[in-house]
């Protein structure tokens, strides 16, 4: 078999060149199945359509599929950002209420002055 195609294949390339790539171009544009020409559909148009359909239809699967999968992985990601930020946030402020006591019980600052500088209420400073 392999002899056979050989020729067929020096053959196109022949005529390729004699030819030209445009016209093999137009003259592949130009061609229409035998159910266009004549107005019904054959069974490889009926074919081709089924393959178009079934990959249109797999692409929108895949797509689907792979919007679905980001979605999560964003939801959780956001999630696990968010998680930190709250405790990241919990951290400070028991960290300024700390730092707000320690003032107060040292005597450097009143309860009054803690209050309006660390923005905290009198029942924050005093608790614990």
């Amino acid at each position: 078999m392999e002899k056979q195609a050989f020729p067929l294949l020096s053959a196109c390339r022949v005529l390729i060149e004699y030819l030209g790539k445009d016209f093999l171009k137009e003259l592949n544009m130009a061609f229409v199945s035998i159910g266009q020409k004549y107005g019904f559909v054959s069974i490889g148009d009926y074919f081709r359509q089924q393959m178009a359909e079934e990959r249109q239809q797999l692409e929108k699967q895949f797509e689907e599929k792979f919007e679905k999968q980001f979605e999560e992985k964003l939801e959780e990601k956001l999630e696990e950002k968010l998680a930190e930020e709250h405790q990241k946030i919990k951290e400070a402020v028991e960290e300024k209420i700390n730092t707000a006591r320690k003032m107060v019980s040292d005597k450097k600052l009143t309860i009054e002055e803690a209050s309006a500088y660390f923005k905290l209420s009198k029942e924050e400073i005093m608790e614990k």
